[in-house]
């Protein structure tokens, strides 16, 4: 930050690494689909996996090279942010934005065709199909999800720090592939969710520009919302409570669907027990959100049901989020802190009391893993 210096090289590094990453993925295009997931693919795609990791890293680097992190949720809703003095130090230059985008989505997209081509090969076989082929089929399939969540954490870093100044490149280039993990019949779960983080990150951080996205990322995110798979329907959650929040005047319409599917996803047997428990705590949130920025048409009565929710605990970073909106509240003591100001409170000692993230060696609590930030947990102590 004060040598311009030590700033250009920082750019000049980061474009030559990205670079060089893209191009190692052009690896992952040399499969031959006679071979139905020989020992050769198998470690190509563990390389390209790796890469794919390192593609994600040096996108989530350039973004939080100005100090913004998951970690620091008081950054995030204050105006060191929104006005410029947490912005990335370096990254993708917006002249590349396109450029880079297409090269990521071609690579992804290059990947769902092939897994598509292997699943219609052991289709085609039927009875012949063994054990080993369906082990075999199965692992590449993990490895595919986690390189193509990989891939889109680094689209979305690029959206993060580019906003709504990409809004064009966004719609000409990542919604119609978006479009397809979501619409294709037989694309699994967590393609889908894939496809959902898209429509997640731009309308949370595209500004204005990307309420064109709202009401077909909507659409998208009321169909997943129930789904099996917990991954996806915490996808969906959290979608519909950025929608509430950054969607403007096009979520109006969807309010009540919306509400409605997110306290069936609440109230839904064992919603909140193992890993059901994380996407519940994103419609606990996406409520939340709904209350607090769509209040004319929510029933004034939802706010003290959530309430009666709270703490979550089990996306802590959400729970971070949450249970610093109640403090703020309660600080600020606005209307809400005025009206359930003792239930609030009740539900921040009841966080700040929670072990969750608390580390014995060091009796203290991690950051990253704690359900209140440090800010949180030193207002309820102040209580």
């Amino acid at each position: 930050k004060k040598d311009a210096s030590l700033a250009q090289a920082a750019q000049e590094l980061f474009v030559n690494i990205l670079q060089q990453l893209l191009q190692a993925l052009d690896m992952d295009d040399e499969f031959e689909e006679e071979d139905l997931e020989d020992e050769e693919d198998e470690e190509t795609e563990e390389v390209m996996l790796i890469v794919a990791e390192c593609i994600a890293a040096v996108l989530r680097t350039a973004f939080e090279s100005g100090g913004l992190t998951d970690s620091n949720v008081d950054v995030m809703f204050s105006n060191e942010y929104n006005n410029g003095q947490r912005t990335p130090r370096f990254g993708v230059p917006g002249q590349e934005v396109a450029n880079v985008l297409t090269e990521i989505v071609k690579k992804m997209q290059a990947r769902v065709e092939k897994r598509m081509v292997q699943h219609k090969k052991l289709q085609i076989l039927g009875v012949d199909v063994d054990a080993q082929m369906l082990e075999n089929l199965e692992e590449a399939d993990k490895r595919t999800n986690e390189f193509m969540d990989s891939l889109c954490e680094g689209i979305g870093c690029i959206i993060k720090a580019h906003g709504g100044n990409i809004i064009g490149p966004c719609r000409q280039i990542c919604q119609p592939f978006s479009d397809s993990l979501l619409t294709i019949p037989g694309m699994s779960a967590p393609l889908n969710a894939v496809g959902l983080f898209f429509y997640d990150d731009i309308i949370e951080y595209g500004g204005n520009g990307a309420h064109e996205f709202v009401e077909k990322g909507i659409q998208h995110m009321l169909r997943c919302a129930d789904s099996d798979n917990y991954l996806l329907r915490q996808a969906a959650c959290y979608g519909l409570g950025v929608s509430a929040e950054h969607g403007g005047p096009v979520v109006d319409q969807f309010v009540q669907p919306v509400l409605s599917k997110l306290l069936e996803v609440i109230k839904a047997p064992e919603s909140r027990k193992g890993t059901n428990g994380s996407a519940t705590d994103n419609a606990i949130s996406a409520v939340y959100k709904l209350c607090l920025h769509r209040s004319a048409i929510v029933p004034k009565t939802v706010l003290g049901e959530l309430l009666s929710l709270l703490p979550i605990d089990s996306d802590r970073l959400e729970a971070r989020i949450v249970h610093y909106r109640l403090m703020r509240h309660l600080a600020q003591n606005d209307d809400i802190a005025k009206e359930y100001g003792e239930t609030m409170r009740n539900v921040l000692r009841k966080a700040a009391a929670s072990t969750k993230g608390f580390n014995q060696s060091k009796q203290e609590y991690d950051e990253d893993d704690s359900i209140l930030t440090v800010q949180t947990r030193s207002f309820v102590q102040s209580m």
